[in-house]
């Protein structure tokens, strides 16, 4: 079997949760089937990251096993059998999924969703109350879920956007692939300070930036008037002028980091005080994978299967939140507690092992979803659009 996946750019993993999700699927689609990879739009980034850092995403995707093709997409569907095509978001799909079908009519179309946008909008707009927002979300909705409506299968990250998707689409084929978290080789038990705390998340993800602006501003004046020697760090790629600001003598601002793990090792509790999302989140994964007590939010549990009390803890205002961040900085044994619960949680429910059965499975049942066809007024387009296309091309040869 033979896959093409098609993204804007190579998978920027260290920047975002999202990228490292398509990344770590890539890697391991490499270890069952063949898998390639073709950069809609390679140069994207190379101005904001420079040359040489996108250079080295395409060579870690290539180092996971993953075949790079240097052609355009369009003669990489032109040249290609390929058995199916994997979107990593809908986004991309919206713009690419009928000129796949096109020309590669037999192909099975997978388009992942990372998490359903416009449940995440809607999320938002329940939290702010504005009718903009509820609005965004209703148009978002309408766009993706057309899009969804195109593919032969949807992945999902959380029975939570399965169940929103199969409310919206019942006839709509879909299976479940949580997040990856890849696992410390060995765990040697860490020097940590015990006054320190952490929140990791890029900012180009909105909720992010709520979530801190909420954190400094509401919930750690209440812990640091109980606990005046605690210090926040913020890292995340590309954090806006607003979070920036939020740099104090409790706060410090670091931004992007090459490697995450010497932070979630040394730092005592992290922190995800998201108040709108949809999905699962990434960095609450990440942090239980280094033996990190997490606390969170409701809709920061989403998704998970975690329960508050046994392996995190959860507040929903802003005193609840800073009595669970005083308590574990209060309470060793409820710590260490947290920390190894959530460690064998990730462990037994989200490890490059468990899903890489998963993503097993998920290979061995492609061949069973039925591959739809173009609808005729689309591919009469198409037809006319290719015709003209190599019309022109001889012409000018």
């Amino acid at each position: 079997m033979i896959i093409l996946a098609l993204a804007d750019t190579y998978p920027m993993f260290d920047r975002n949760g999202a990228e490292l999700r398509f990344f770590s699927i890539l890697k391991a689609l490499s270890g069952f089937t063949e898998i390639s990879f073709c950069a809609l739009r390679p140069a994207l980034k190379e101005k904001e990251i420079g040359k040489e850092n996108a250079r080295r995403y395409r060579l870690q995707l290539e180092g996971a096993g993953v075949h790079i093709l240097d052609d355009s997409a369009l003669s990489a569907l032109k040249k290609g059998g390929f058995d199916a095509v994997y979107f990593p978001y809908y986004t991309t799909a919206e713009h690419w999924i009928d000129t796949v079908r096109f020309y590669q009519p037999k192909a099975r179309l997978i388009v992942d969703n990372g998490d359903i946008h416009f449940r995440r909008m809607r999320s938002k707009a329940l939290l702010t109350g504005d009718p903009a927002d509820m609005a965004i979300a209703e148009r978002d909705k309408h766009v993706e879920l057309s899009v969804y409506a195109k593919a032969d299968v949807v992945i999902v990250v959380s029975p939570e956007d399965e169940a929103t998707l199969r409310e919206e689409l019942p006839d709509q084929a879909t299976f479940l692939i949580p997040n990856i978290h890849t696992l410390p080789a060995s765990h040697v038990s860490c020097s940590r300070d015990k006054n320190s705390l952490i929140f990791v998340g890029a900012y180009t993800h909105p909720p992010n930036v709520d979530a801190v602006l909420f954190f400094v501003n509401e919930v750690l004046p209440l812990v640091v008037e109980a606990k005046p020697d605690v210090r926040l760090c913020l890292i995340g790629f590309a954090p806006p002028a607003e979070v920036v600001a939020l740099a104090s003598d409790s706060v410090e601002v670091l931004g992007y980091v090459a490697e995450m793990a010497p932070y979630l090792d040394s730092s005592y509790i992290s922190i995800a005080p998201i108040r709108f999302g949809a999905g699962v989140k990434g960095k609450i994964g990440d942090a239980m994978a280094h033996h990190l007590p997490v606390v969170t939010t409701s809709i920061g549990i989403e998704g998970f299967g975690l329960t508050p009390g046994e392996n995190i803890l959860v507040g929903d205002t802003p005193q609840a939140f800073a009595d669970a961040v005083i308590q574990l900085l209060d309470d060793a044994v409820l710590h260490d507690k947290l920390a190894q619960a959530g460690f064998e949680f990730i462990r037994n429910h989200f490890s490059e092992e468990v899903i890489g059965r998963r993503i097993a499975d998920f290979i061995g049942m492609l061949g069973t979803y039925s591959v739809r066809s173009l609808p005729l007024r689309t591919r009469t387009q198409m037809l006319i659009t290719d015709f003209l296309d190599r019309t022109l091309l001889w012409r000018f040869r």
